[in-house]
């Protein structure tokens, strides 16, 4: 299946709740263009930089991720991290690097990524939310922007993500769809997609999965 719903859940001390992301067929137009140049480009993968002084600014950010490498920033494509980070810098006028709670890959949408970012702006955070929203492309949306914890990241705070895996079950090719989901033209097996559901139920170590 090529669609499925993402999000993290935060503990509650830093003002977190579970949030839905898209997932969306790749798509071979998403690695031509590279995001906006950044002073910071080729740095650490997504974690947030340690600012002396800085205050910690908790994100959520919805976008269809259609025509993106995916979230982290890549050497040679346009990325989600890599738009939101030049839309920083230019409302603030600081490069600060943003720390995502999952790193989506190409072709990927969100309905609620978390983010976290340092920076010794005092732009208040609805300011920011709304300038943010002013610059950023129209396929990328930030939903809110608060002041965190100081001890708040987005990808270590979180606690869980949730996904949605979305299955259009019809003999012709969806429109509206086609990016959204999976079609699959012939009848499906719903008992033994069920059973083989049920099987993923509780707590599995995955680790064999991780890359290293």
């Amino acid at each position: 299946e090529r669609g499925a719903d993402r999000g993290a859940r935060h503990r509650e001390e830093v003002g977190g709740r579970p949030r839905l992301g898209r997932r969306r067929r790749s798509s071979s137009r998403a690695c031509i263009h590279p995001s906006p140049p950044h002073p910071l480009r080729g740095g650490a993968d997504g974690g947030q930089l340690v600012m002396e002084g800085g205050r910690v600014i908790k994100l959520v950010i919805e976008y269809d991720g259609t025509g993106y490498c995916g979230w982290q920033i890549q050497p040679n494509g346009r990325t989600v991290q890599g738009e939101v980070e030049a839309a920083i810098l230019r409302v603030t006028g600081e490069a600060v690097r943003v720390a995502g709670a999952g790193r989506t890959d190409s072709g990927v949408h969100a309905l609620g990524q978390v983010a976290s970012l340092i920076t010794s702006s005092r732009l208040p955070a609805p300011r920011l939310h709304a300038a943010l929203n002013a610059v950023l492309p129209r396929d990328i949306a930030v939903l809110a922007a608060e002041d965190a914890a100081p001890s708040f990241h987005a990808r270590f705070s979180a606690t869980g993500r949730r996904y949605r895996y979305t299955i259009l079950n019809r003999p012709v090719r969806p429109a509206f769809a086609r990016w959204t989901a999976l079609h699959v033209p012939r009848p499906l097996d719903e008992a033994a997609m069920r059973e083989g559901a049920r099987r993923l139920v509780g707590t599995h170590d995955f680790s064999s999965f991780a890359c290293n």
